[in-house]
């Protein structure tokens, strides 16, 4: 079986491929370190790719950063953040080139609806929103943390801002937030950031645009003329792709946190007020859909804890936004098809809506795919790291957690980042970058190989299965 590598998406690779050079390059540099001595090229490179995929991980503690490492790490961010949203708009935006039915279907498949509207305005609309957020976010956070104490409360904000929205984990602390784990003010603006930068533009659009037409409605409700307006024009709804990712986004939100509270209630939660508590529980529910951030030390949580969270960050969070993972909307399908009965037939239905089979058929690639390069990396950094393993330094729970972080592009570590060897590193680093871009190669449809088997069928045959 052979793979068609469309156009679009070899660009994809290469621009992301662009950055990684150019981040490493700068961190290389003296001036990017306070002390004057710059990283190992490994460690450049892990920095550089892990700011591009937005994940967090970091092999150096952030204190070592001087301001002009933390502003090239904050455009690596933003670069990457916005470039997987972004990219396909530009490349279709592009006079000199012709884009091809592939091409258009790939980012159809990418955006879903906001593919049919003007290019140019679905990029200007992204980019004016993306700042809009990240400016309020920055003020916020800025007049928060000056509450606090903190003297770099402007940049630090507008620092922190950029990696929330974005979804990266980033902190200029070298213990991330931890010391705001009692700041209810930081933690929730930091939890909007997060859910607004992964819930997705697709969604954002939807969403805003049917509030916009039930709050006209209902100003002019009492206008005659608005009435018959009204009766004369479709109304407008919520798709089903937005009903899905918000009803996924508010079921993990609020479950998690309660679960979160429940099990670390007498845990790691046990020093905190009844107030603090519950917003740490939140806020650790939120920061695992691939934000990675941490109030409380990832090694202090429960065995229970650990296994959610792992699921939480392996799950990511919607299709067109900031956030890694494999996304809700896949394991929507997923599940539902799982729990399907044997006795239906023909298309899967959900909230009134027939769902293609093409669509679930691309989600149960991406999971089984998914677990695949998990299992294999998983799998390297047990041999790379035997030594540390028998020695006691670390176990493979830790590296399993690490690898989960890595590829869903979250960023959360059990503190073991900076002892892994070269080789365990440079394979984190792979599997973010298939976490960050693969994500989109692993739903290319099979080229034309199989015109053969198109044509033709074979018999039928059962595989005893269970």
């Amino acid at each position: 079986m052979s793979f068609k590598i469309n156009s679009a998406n070899g660009r994809l690779f290469t621009y992301f491929i662009f950055l990684a050079v150019i981040g490493t390059s700068l961190f290389l540099c003296p001036f990017s370190y306070v002390s004057g001595k710059g990283a190992s090229f490994v460690d450049a490179l892990f920095m550089a790719v892990s700011a591009i995929c937005v994940t967090g991980l970091s092999v150096l503690d952030m204190a070592v950063f001087s301001r002009a490492g933390l502003v090239i790490l904050m455009l690596l961010v933003e670069a990457g953040g916005l470039g997987l949203v972004t990219f396909f708009c530009i490349y279709l935006a592009m006079p000199s080139k012709r884009v091809s039915y592939v091409d258009k279907k790939f980012i159809r498949e990418f955006f879903t609806d906001e593919s049919k509207v003007n290019i140019h305005r679905l990029l200007l609309r992204i980019v004016g929103t993306t700042l809009l957020i990240q400016t309020a976010g920055a003020t916020l956070l800025a007049v928060f943390l000056n509450r606090a104490g903190e003297k770099n409360n402007v940049f630090y904000g507008i620092f922190l801002s950029i990696t929330s929205f974005c979804n990266a984990g980033f902190a200029p602390y070298s213990d991330n937030l931890e010391q705001f784990s009692t700041n209810i003010p930081v933690c929730i603006t930091l939890c909007i950031l997060i859910l607004t930068g992964g819930i997705g533009f697709t969604v954002l659009s939807d969403t805003a645009g049917t509030l916009r037409t039930k709050l006209f409605k209902r100003r002019y409700r009492f206008s005659r003329k608005s009435i018959e307006d009204a009766s004369k024009s479709p109304k407008r709804r919520l798709s089903l792709h937005s009903r899905v990712v918000l009803l996924m986004t508010a079921l993990l939100t609020f479950c998690g946190a309660g679960f979160f509270l429940a099990a670390e209630w007498n845990n790691a939660f046990a020093e905190f007020s009844v107030g603090k508590k519950i917003v740490n529980a939140l806020f650790q529910s939120v920061t695992l859909r691939t934000a990675g951030f941490d109030t409380v030390s990832q090694s202090s949580f429960s065995p229970s804890t650990y296994l959610i969270s792992l699921i939480f960050m392996f799950t990511g969070g919607n299709p067109g936004s900031m956030a890694g993972g494999i996304k809700t909307t896949t394991v929507f399908l997923v599940l539902c098809y799982g729990f399907r009965s044997s006795e239906d037939k023909g298309e899967m239905s959900l909230m009134g809506r027939d769902i293609s089979q093409s669509s679930v058929d691309r989600a149960i690639g991406i999971t089984v795919k998914a677990l695949c390069i998990l299992l294999l990396v998983t799998i390297s950094l047990c041999f790379s790291e035997q030594e540390a393993l028998k020695a006691g330094t670390f176990t493979i729970s830790d590296i399993i957690f690490e690898t989960v972080s890595a590829f869903s592009t979250t960023g959360l570590s059990k503190g073991i980042t900076p002892m892994l060897n070269s080789f365990s590193k440079i394979m984190l680093s792979c599997a973010m970058f298939a976490g960050r871009t693969g994500i989109i190669a692993l739903v290319m449809r099979p080229g034309k190989a199989r015109k053969l088997e198109a044509l033709s069928e074979f018999p039928h045959e059962d595989i005893l299965v269970g």
